[in-house]
């Protein structure tokens, strides 16, 4: 018997799926790195709270956080001190909150909403439509029901979290010109059930069900491939262009932003004040919403990878944060201890340290450079 092309597409989905589950390599615990606290900032540098200086410009700091939230005091703690806003890394996905045809689970989910309002904290739902993380039902039930379908979802998801959650990702990853596609759309389940309509159905039926979250679509080029990389962002802007000329309730759009140090002579940064520029004059705001620094590709030496992923973060945030549409900044993770690069780890099986803090939850050289970088481009000065 043959095998469509969209059973491969739910295949792929459902293996990258995995790593929004949150899925570890557990040879990632035999992973080496360095003693607790080694390369951490001097006592006094994690002063004040990244927190704080962004909302000096009334401006966000966030990180997306996954179960340790509730299970690590000391990543719980770190957490409170130095975000303001919250995403999940996959509770909000469609396989955790509606594992079978209409029926939602938002057990773990409301646990996440209800400690940030319990720490006064801002949240950002991700995500109500994503080709990946999707339950193995879905196709069929496509197949089957259309566009139903996804509005049932989105119906129950942002209506149950209406008034709570300040944006969602309604749409995440859907252009992918390596696809082909004239209109340089991600050919996934979604498009080929139900056609490009998806995408504006979407946000309708976003708006609807939660009038006062902020709709976004959440893209993910990566500013430092070069190459194909202008022809990614330039999709993402057509796409939005088309959505606001048609009254589609677009608000704001997402980059993901992770980056990569060993690639830093690849940084695009012209095409990315080109996006800044183009998403701010379609008066959109601007999240970068999964912020991590991969030190893979560098050599062994931690305090020279330490170096270069800060500086990694320094570039990027120094031309992003000169936009005043860019309203906050989510790191994907916060602490080593918890970040799921290490899933594919380096070859030389050292622990990749991608994120602002170790695995002791001290602060690195990077943190120093991101809090120097909201510094840099204080809003008030």
């Amino acid at each position: 018997m043959g095998v469509s092309r969209r059973a491969v597409l739910r295949a792929a989905a459902a293996l990258g799926g995995l790593g929004a589950l949150g899925t570890r390599d557990p040879a990632a615990q035999e992973l080496r790195d360095a003693p607790c606290g080694e390369h951490a900032l001097p006592p006094g540098n994690d002063q004040p709270s990244l927190a704080a200086l962004a909302a000096r410009q009334n401006r966000f700091f966030g990180a997306a956080v996954k179960d340790p939230l509730f299970t690590d005091a000391s990543f719980r703690d770190l957490v409170i001190k130095q975000c303001n806003i919250l995403v999940c890394t996959y509770s909000m996905k469609w396989r955790s909150l509606e594992p079978e045809p209409g029926r939602f689970d938002f057990r773990l989910a409301d646990r996440y909403v209800d400690f940030a309002e319990e720490h006064g904290m801002a949240f950002r739902g991700h995500t109500l439509v994503w080709q990946k993380a999707t339950p193995p039902w879905l196709d069929d039930e496509l197949s089957a029901k259309g566009f139903a379908v996804v509005e049932r979802h989105i119906r129950a998801i942002a209506g149950h979290y209406a008034g709570r959650l300040r944006s969602w990702d309604v749409v995440n990853e859907a252009v992918w010109p390596e696809d082909g596609r004239a209109d340089r759309l991600r050919s996934n389940v979604f498009l080929e059930a139900l056609g490009p309509s998806y995408i504006e159905a979407a946000f309708a039926v976003a708006r609807e069900a939660d009038p006062t979250a902020l709709l976004y679509y959440n893209a993910n080029p990566a500013p430092y491939t070069g190459g194909q990389n202008r022809e990614h962002f330039e999709g993402v802007i057509a796409l939005l262009e088309r959505l606001l000329g048609r009254g589609v309730p677009v608000q704001g759009v997402g980059l993901q932003s992770h980056l990569a140090a060993a690639h830093a002579e690849k940084f695009d940064e012209a095409t990315l004040v080109w996006f800044y520029e183009r998403a701010s004059a379609l008066g959109l705001e601007i999240m970068i919403t999964e912020l991590d620094v991969s030190d893979k590709g560098l050599p062994t030496d931690v305090a020279l990878r330490d170096r270069l992923v800060a500086r990694t973060y320094r570039r990027f945030l120094d031309v992003t944060l000169a936009f005043p549409a860019v309203k906050g900044v989510l790191s994907w993770g916060l602490s080593d201890r918890f970040t799921g690069h290490n899933r594919w780890a380096r070859p030389d099986r050292w622990a990749v340290r991608a994120l602002p803090y170790d695995h002791c939850m001290q602060p690195k050289l990077a943190r120093r450079e991101i809090a120097e970088a909201f510094l840099a481009h204080d809003l008030d000065r």
